[in-house]
């Protein structure tokens, strides 16, 4: 990983880099007393993980950790200060850790430890899916993918909407097919646009994002990146991108458009 750290007190920043070099030599780290320079290095220079100070004299920590979000969105950033009275301001850029110091060497290797555990899990997310500025599902490649049926699609964002609460066939269709009674010619229909959507997901290598049962369908959400997710969590980045316009193609997103607000 490459690691950001960044506190005005150069003996503060000699610990983190003599913690994190004898224990995890494998790591790139980028040291600071000055919040600035290290804010300029990171616009040019990729970074995972940052450790940062509060109560610094160029920049207050909280606004170097918002700036770095919005640079890196999934950034695992754990802030290392003498004061406590910051951690709610922390815990809305969703920090990964808060430290008080004397920080010790264990909780120094722990963050580290969670880093890792999370950069693997994220590694995981092959598919990214946008709700701002029209729905659409990206693979690993960033290519978007193409859904033959437009309802197989618009089904795909109703799952998403409701946010891994399952949905049953009747839900479905009074979404999808709303003028229409549900009959056995209606959930034939239903059934072949979750099939579409179910092949058009397994040829992209995501149809782990789908859980199904018998009569039930649902969005494993910890599975692929999501916008909208991001949003509720109070990520920086997701929040600038919205703009009032979530799912602008459907209309039964009307609701949940209203309550971002």
């Amino acid at each position: 990983m490459n690691i950001l750290i960044v506190d005005d007190e150069q003996r503060a920043v000699n610990k983190l880099v003599r913690v994190i070099s004898n224990n995890r030599p494998e790591n790139n780290l980028f040291a600071y007393t000055s919040p600035l320079e290290a804010l300029e290095f990171a616009k040019e220079n990729e970074i995972d993980m940052a450790f940062l100070d509060m109560e610094m004299g160029q920049m207050h920590g909280i606004d170097l950790g918002k700036k770095l979000k919005e640079l890196y969105p999934k950034l695992h950033l754990v802030y290392v200060t003498a004061y406590d009275q910051y951690a709610i301001s922390a815990i809305k850029i969703r920090v990964g850790g808060y430290l008080l110091k004397p920080a010790r060497e264990e909780d120094i290797l722990a963050e580290l430890d969670f880093a890792y555990e999370n950069m693997a899990f994220l590694g995981k997310k092959n598919i990214r899916i946008q709700c701002f500025g029209g729905f659409e599902v990206f693979d690993k490649n960033g290519e978007r993918i193409v859904f033959h049926r437009a309802k197989s699609k618009e089904l795909l964002a109703y799952l998403v909407d409701k946010h891994g609460v399952s949905a049953s066939t009747a839900e479905i269709a009074g979404v999808l097919c709303e003028d229409r009674p549900f009959d056995s010619t209606t959930q034939s229909m239903i059934r072949k646009y979750v099939s579409e959507m179910m092949q058009t997901l397994k040829a992209a290598g995501a149809d782990n994002i789908i859980s199904r049962s018998k009569n039930a369908i649902s969005v494993n959400k910890e599975n692929f990146e999501c916008d909208y997710y991001n949003y509720l969590l109070g990520d920086v980045h997701a929040m600038n991108a919205y703009k009032g316009d979530y799912m602008i193609d459907y209309s039964w997103a009307e609701f949940t458009n209203g309550s971002l607000f």
